[in-house]
């Protein structure tokens, strides 16, 4: 995912997420590239939902 997705990815899931992911998606607009990538590989679940492959990913960016 570009630098780009991956901020989207994770604005998503602070708009749409329950509270753990919009924490998750919190701290990720906060993280670095490196802490950013350790996110994604503990939660792949967050891009298969909030991903760019996403409608509510597609959705949010469109706004």
């Amino acid at each position: 995912m570009t630098p780009t997705d991956q901020h989207w990815t994770f604005q998503c899931a602070v708009e749409y997420g329950g509270s753990f992911y919009r924490a998750l998606g919190h701290a990720g607009l906060l993280a670095d590239a490196n802490n950013r990538a350790k996110i994604f590989a503990a939660w792949p679940d967050l891009v298969t939902v909030y991903g760019p492959a996403t409608q509510l990913h597609r959705q949010l960016r469109a706004r």
